[in-house]
């Protein structure tokens, strides 16, 4: 099974943030219901300034790419980098977005990077975590469509083991040490890492993708 999210109201939290700075990577499969606006896959932000790490959906940008984007203040500073190829809308794809200093982010879309962004950008107050949303003093970007297999790692993965992942290996035979997040979003909804608690709201389950049965 996966989550469905509605693109309005649908998120996952939780209320504590696994990891909090670089490096750190975020991974997920994903089926957007929509290629034309920006929509937050998964996400770890500070609630009270709006700083965050995402991986989004790009839909709202040339050529539909998956992002990985660090934001501080509310969108005052963005900086952004796209995978090579365009997700569509109704299909399953693979995102990662790779954060491995604060000088370096770097976006994959079915295992295939595209180029680094490489303006520094200093990242504090991190405490949340978002599935389906970015959180923040204001939620935003909410998903429209489904997410399964969302994880985090304290470590930047290389290209082969975001690779291995978008061929069907699972979070947990990637760098298990260091996986600090992994939520299948199965039936129940629980963190099988290290156990951080997580709260939905107006999420249902789905048929999970075929490569995970």
């Amino acid at each position: 099974m996966s989550r469905d999210f509605n693109g309005t109201t649908s998120y996952i939290e939780a209320t504590s943030a696994p990891v909090t700075d670089v490096p750190l990577t975020l991974a997920a499969w994903f089926n957007a219901d929509l290629a034309t606006t920006n929509i937050v896959m998964l996400s770890v932000a500070a609630r009270t300034v709006d700083n965050s790490f995402a991986l989004i959906a790009g839909g709202a940008s040339p050529g539909d790419p998956v992002q990985a984007q660090t934001r501080v203040t509310s969108g005052a500073t963005t900086n952004a980098t796209s995978a090579a190829g365009a997700f569509t809308a109704n299909n399953w794809f693979h995102g990662a977005a790779v954060f491995s200093a604060a000088n370096n982010r770097l976006a994959y879309r079915d295992g295939v990077a595209g180029t680094a962004n490489t303006t520094s950008l200093t990242m504090s107050g991190i405490d949340t975590l978002g599935i389906g949303v970015r959180p923040g003093a204001t939620r935003s970007n909410y998903f429209d469509g489904e997410v399964m297999e969302a994880a985090i790692w304290n470590v930047a993965l290389d290209a082969a083991e975001i690779k291995a992942l978008s061929e069907g290996f699972k979070p947990t035979q990637i760098r298990p040490n260091a996986l600090v997040f992994y939520a299948p979003i199965i039936r129940e909804i629980a963190d099988y890492a290290r156990g951080v608690t997580l709260n939905q709201n107006a999420t249902t389950v789905t048929p999970h993708h075929r490569r995970y049965g």
